[in-house]
């Protein structure tokens, strides 16, 4: 669901009284509104049960969406039996652009340096944006998937991974971060028993949806094995 399409549900009930809000999201008949409505009843429950108040005498003074997590990047429509198509050739696109940056352009920073590869597509053009970091971002360590690339590097040159998280973490304080939060999964420091270790530094607040969390997903291969990288960095709230 767009943030468009619940912008338009909650255009119709901001200023009205709680029961005359059931009833607009009732009749309404967009996707939008029984998420919208399930939320709604839950905050008055919660008003009735914790702070004594009458649900009559409730009114939505204020209601905003937003765009929640960044992640995919991509512009484009498609029927609905399409979507999964276009979705694995957004994938396959984007890794030719990083194996090709990987063996032709590596940069003395140690990483690719690609901060976000945008694809959108048209009836008859696929127009692709390609936003490197070095040195064309003034702050690339704020974006997470030059920072895993970083990461990935320390590991692969088998530096402790809780050594690498660290030195990523004093790195993204350069970018004026508000919190982040690293995860490594696998066989980690090639241990036998494979398992998750995570570090958070700041705020990282990813049950809110108007905290704008930048998200990245990155595999590195060792020597002992595949690791995965999540990345998670909290840049504001709108």
């Amino acid at each position: 669901m767009s943030a468009h399409k619940a912008r338009r549900v909650l255009d119709q009930i901001r200023g009205r009284s709680y029961q005359e809000t059931l009833m607009i999201l009732e009749l309404m008949p967009y996707r939008a509104c029984y998420p919208i409505f399930k939320l709604i009843y839950s905050a008055a429950a919660n008003a009735k049960h914790n702070m004594g108040l009458n649900e009559e005498y409730l009114v939505i003074i204020k209601a905003t969406v937003n765009e929640g997590t960044t992640g995919h990047h991509s512009l484009w429509f498609a029927q609905p039996k399409n979507y999964s198509k276009g979705l694995q050739e957004d994938q396959k696109i984007r890794d030719c652009i990083k194996n090709y940056v990987q063996k032709n352009m590596r940069i003395s920073s140690g990483v690719e340096g690609i901060a976000r590869i945008e694809i959108q597509k048209r009836i008859d053009l696929i127009q692709i944006i390609i936003h490197m970091g070095f040195p064309k971002i003034t702050k690339p360590y704020g974006h997470p998937n030059i920072l895993a690339e970083f990461i990935a590097g320390q590991l692969r040159n088998r530096v402790s991974f809780r050594k690498a998280i660290k030195k990523a973490i004093e790195l993204t304080e350069q970018a004026d971060t508000k919190g982040i939060q690293v995860q490594i999964a696998g066989r980690i420091d090639g241990k036998e028993i494979a398992r998750v270790e995570w570090i958070r530094e700041g705020r990282v607040p990813l049950q809110t949806i108007r905290a704008k969390i930048d998200y990245c997903s990155y595999r590195v291969r060792t020597i002992y094995g595949v690791l995965g990288i999540k990345i998670w960095i909290f840049v504001g709230e709108e």
